[in-house]
């Protein structure tokens, strides 16, 4: 659906379609919120959608390291873009006064995380 997509607009260039992938990739809508509460398995799985997007991308054979490939792309992991997303997000709630609707729900959440630890993610 993707490649689909961006030859739509033509896009062939590199540089045009990582920066759509990271823009559309659906796994981090909302990350400020839910990405500090699921686990490493869970970011598994999400590395795994932007390897097959990176082979497809690069064109290079599936024995091709995830290593080697962020080289080839000089970008960072998606994981570290969601947890830089989530480090700026909770920095900004925590300087927020206490009656901010945002800080409410985020407090509410961590106490809702440390009570239910067995059922995230």
């Amino acid at each position: 659906m993707f490649e689909n997509q961006c030859n739509q607009i033509d896009s062939q260039g590199w540089e045009v379609r990582l920066m759509l992938f990271n823009a559309m990739v659906v796994l981090l809508y909302g990350v400020q919120v839910w990405g500090d509460k699921i686990s490493l398995s869970a970011w598994d799985i999400i590395a795994k959608i932007e390897k097959v997007f990176l082979r497809r991308q690069l064109e290079v054979k599936s024995s091709t390291s995830y290593p080697t490939m962020r080289l080839e792309t000089s970008d960072w992991p998606i994981e570290r873009l969601a947890m830089q997303r989530v480090y700026k997000y909770i920095t900004r709630v925590n300087d927020m006064l206490d009656h901010r609707l945002s800080k409410q729900a985020r407090n509410i959440g961590c106490k809702v995380q440390k009570t239910n630890k067995s059922k995230i993610l």
